[in-house]
């Protein structure tokens, strides 16, 4: 998995870090923004109307992930459209919300989760499930070979790794 430096690991678990917190625990993003938070990151992409009514505020503790990853996520990174489905509403079946960040290094897109499962069967074996602990830490390593992470770990550049990792998100 090019994890065969001291410097390539830490480079690879400070990444690791940053995406997921200090506990390296299996998660999934997390899209529970409020309002300006939302439209902050995705001007272009969610509306102010779209964003009152999805986003968390003081009447909703809780915002409408489904939604918000569907309209973030929408045809790009080989995803469908917000209702990708078909089905008349943005939920949890939708692309952009069943390809939201995964793996210790929060990968997302459909066409990337593909191209990393390609690596995951490559090196490990077989396919991973980015929801499993070894699934999780698999699914972030067949990302940063692929990429060539490696390659910018190599000049101690921190900021060149985090480029390749966060590009398209």
């Amino acid at each position: 998995f090019g994890l065969d430096t001291g410097l390539r690991l830490a480079q690879f678990l400070a990444q690791a870090r940053e995406e997921t917190g200090p506990e390296f625990k299996v998660i999934r993003e997390s899209l529970n923004y409020k309002e300006e938070a939302v439209l902050k990151m995705w001007p272009n992409r969610i509306s102010v109307d779209q964003a009152k009514k999805y986003v968390r505020n003081k009447d909703t503790p809780k915002a409408n992930q489904e939604a918000i990853a569907n309209l973030a996520y929408a045809n790009r990174l080989g995803n469908g459209a917000a209702d990708s489905d078909n089905d008349g509403d943005m939920d949890a079946n939708d692309d952009g919300y069943k390809y939201r960040g995964a793996g210790c290094l929060q990968i997302t897109g459909k066409s990337n989760f593909a191209e990393v499962q390609k690596r995951c069967i490559k090196y490990a074996g077989k396919e991973m499930d980015p929801n499993t602990l070894e699934g999780f830490i698999v699914f972030g390593m067949s990302f940063w070979i692929w990429r060539d992470c490696y390659k910018a770990a190599d000049t101690g550049d921190a900021d060149k790794v985090t480029a390749i990792i966060n590009k398209h998100t």
